[in-house]
């Protein structure tokens, strides 16, 4: 009897389960940045008798959500028009658009504007019953610690200068941080830079001029 039971339940729970309506699946829209607002112009079909509700979730970097809702009407014009800024420390945006039954709408989103002055499109779209959009957002403070982890990772090589010096200055040439580049005893004043050799015309040129 008590075997009947467990498998009654058993049976109860996955029917329960596979009732179970599925998730919207998200559509992935690009990248936004984080200091700029998001302004979003939905117009739903004349013909729908319900406004379209979207709700807006953006996800900080530690997981937490801040829900915003908005309302659009049927026939509303410039009033379906709204400027959502996005909150401080936001990862990532999930939009879902909820039509009423048999319903669509037109789904605009922007973000500044380029250099004629136009708004930037980020999504545009014709919504036919529910969807679900994502985006990542990109801050200035993520986009600073990229460029410095890039710059340590290749740390910019300081090269000191080259001057060629005749072999007896070469072995009486001690490295010294004040002199860096000069030869050893001022030697090199008052000579002529030359290409390195030792032929004997070289080494008399040297001596005559030391």
């Amino acid at each position: 009897m008590k075997n009947m039971k467990r498998f009654a339940c058993a049976i109860a729970a996955l029917t329960a389960l596979l009732m179970q309506p599925h998730p919207l699946l998200a559509v992935f829209k690009g990248t936004v940045r984080g200091d700029l607002p998001l302004t979003f112009e939905i117009q739903p079909a004349n013909a729908n008798t319900n406004p379209t509700d979207v709700t807006i979730t953006f996800i900080d970097y530690r997981g937490r959500p801040d829900i915003e809702m908005l309302t659009f009407e049927v026939g509303a014009g410039e009033a379906n028009i709204h400027v959502v800024s996005i909150p401080r420390g936001t990862r990532r945006i999930v939009m879902q658009v909820d039509n009423p039954v048999g319903g669509t709408c037109l789904f605009k989103m922007t973000q500044g504007v380029n250099s004629f002055g136009d708004p930037i499109k980020i999504i545009e779209e014709a919504v036919i019953g529910d969807i679900r959009f994502t985006l990542n957002v990109l801050s200035a403070r993520s986009d600073l610690a990229k460029l410095r982890e890039r710059a340590s990772r290749n740390p910019q090589k300081c090269v000191k200068p080259t001057h060629q010096m005749f072999p007896d200055q070469v072995k009486s040439h001690h490295h010294d941080r004040k002199n860096d580049g000069k030869c050893a005893e001022g030697k090199c004043r008052d000579l002529k830079m030359q290409q390195a050799g030792d032929s004997k015309t070289d080494r008399a040129l040297y001596e005559r001029q030391k």
